[in-house]
């Protein structure tokens, strides 16, 4: 099996929106966010676009297998310090380990290359995978998030 990364382009676009749908079924369908495909289709092109966004896929014979994606800004508190805040990272269930490594690395040169003296990785509660993913390459908890439908 051989994995390539490659800097995700428009003809991504679909296989990207199949791993994030997927994504949103495992893990945030029952958070009470809400999916709409175009609305996502819209933000996954200005990300393929813009100049401080990166998505990089992990592709097998062509096929997306894994998407990581990033977006470079200012911190709220110093506008010198450039952060990246990553906004998603997901490898389907059986290319799981040494691609999501590999995915991470690559969003982490990236925003060395940009500038960046930081990068934050989110996780939701209870994906334990995940967490042990993050504590292994090295990133500390920092904060949690609280959502209140209003």
């Amino acid at each position: 099996m051989s994995i390539l990364l490659e800097e995700a382009t428009h003809k991504d676009i679909p296989g990207i929106l199949e791993l994030i749908s997927e994504f949103y079924e495992e893990g945030l369908k029952s958070s009470g966010i809400s999916f709409s495909k175009p609305s996502l289709f819209v933000l996954v092109k200005e990300y393929v676009e813009h100049k401080d966004a990166c998505i990089v896929v992990a592709k097998e014979n062509g096929k997306c297998v894994g998407v990581v994606a990033g977006f470079m800004t200012p911190s709220l508190y110093d506008r010198k310090q450039q952060i990246v805040q990553q906004k998603i990272i997901f490898v389907r269930k059986e290319y799981r380990g040494k691609t999501g490594i590999r995915l991470l690395r690559a969003i982490e040169e990236w925003a060395k290359m940009k500038g960046a003296n930081l990068i934050t990785m989110a996780s939701l509660e209870g994906m334990q995978d995940l967490m042990r993913f993050y504590n292994r390459n090295h990133y500390r908890k920092l904060e949690t998030h609280y959502m209140k439908e209003v």
